[in-house]
């Protein structure tokens, strides 16, 4: 952040390129190639936004309608609904500790839990699977093709 301070721009390879005097062919080229990345960028967000409030208006009819998939000439969308944990931390770090297993986990990676999971006890396991809290759902729509009208 203190980059823009320096005196030392012009040879350092982080600004160099901005510095540049001559210009060359493929500086053009490589200018070219990022005024297109940001414009397909700026495209690909409006994209995104149009395809999220597309998903959200399916996923709320399909709910009214209580369907797990919607059909129309283009294909199929089938909802799928996975749900979300977190673990209560305060809890989950006192058990742990409690069985001196907190080094193990100590910045908290719930793959490392997982596999220290399979090496405890039942008791153990079942008051740290009680430490989950739910925190919702995340709701998905699968898109299928359609080869042939139904």
């Amino acid at each position: 952040r203190f980059c823009r301070y320096l005196p030392y721009k012009l040879t350092c390879p982080m600004w160099q390129h901005l510095y540049k005097k001559e210009k060359t062919i493929e500086d053009q080229k490589i200018n070219d190639l990022i005024t297109e990345f940001f414009k397909i960028g700026t495209e690909k967000t409006a994209i995104n936004t149009q395809i999220n409030k597309i998903k959200q208006t399916i996923i709320n009819y399909m709910e009214t309608e209580k369907l797990g998939r919607v059909f129309g000439e283009a294909g199929y969308l089938s909802k799928s609904i996975k749900k979300n944990f977190d673990y209560d931390l305060i809890r989950l770090e006192s058990e742990l500790k409690a069985n001196k297993l907190w080094d193990q986990v100590l910045s908290f990676d719930e793959k490392k839990l997982d596999l220290l999971l399979e090496t405890l006890p039942s008791q153990l396991k079942k008051r740290i699977a009680d430490s989950k809290i739910f925190t919702g759902d995340t709701i998905s729509l699968k898109s299928t093709k359609t080869k042939k009208k139904f």
